[in-house]
């Protein structure tokens, strides 16, 4: 009886290629090969971003910012729930419960900006749409 020949990358082979990671590189606005590819458009979009999510952490009392600070490395390296956890003198799950709460706000806060500045836009425009026709 004839032996089958195993096919040359395995039979998990397909499995493996379904779920390809692509990369993405970890400094802003530069590709795969490290040329800069991001637009001054696009980096005016990101910097106004990086300043809308610290307006908003500046709302937060002193100890939920110096949290957010640690835990996502605005300052230093980032730190783990169980050093945070040491620090505040509670547990991971506490300091895990407390940041999904601020990040809740967070994004709330950010959703709210970001409609008001939508309606001033389109009141803007409408406002110009009704100086053109007269």
């Amino acid at each position: 009886m004839p032996q089958k020949e195993a096919h040359p990358k395995g039979p998990t082979s397909r499995k493996r290629n379904r779920h390809k990671i692509q990369i993405v590189p970890l400094t802003p606005g530069y590709d795969e090969q490290g040329t800069h590819a991001e637009s001054p458009e696009d980096r005016h979009i990101r910097l106004e971003g990086y300043q809308n999510l610290h307006h908003a952490i500046a709302q937060y009392p002193p100890p939920d910012r110096e949290l957010l600070y640690l835990r996502y490395g605005f300052e230093g390296p980032p730190r783990t729930l169980t050093e945070l956890a040491q620090a505040r003198g509670c547990t991971p799950e506490a300091v895990r419960q407390k940041i999904d709460r601020l990040l809740k706000g967070l994004r709330t806060y950010l959703k709210r900006r970001e409609l008001r500045e939508n309606r001033k836009i389109q009141v803007a425009l409408q406002l110009n749409q009704r100086k053109e026709r007269r």
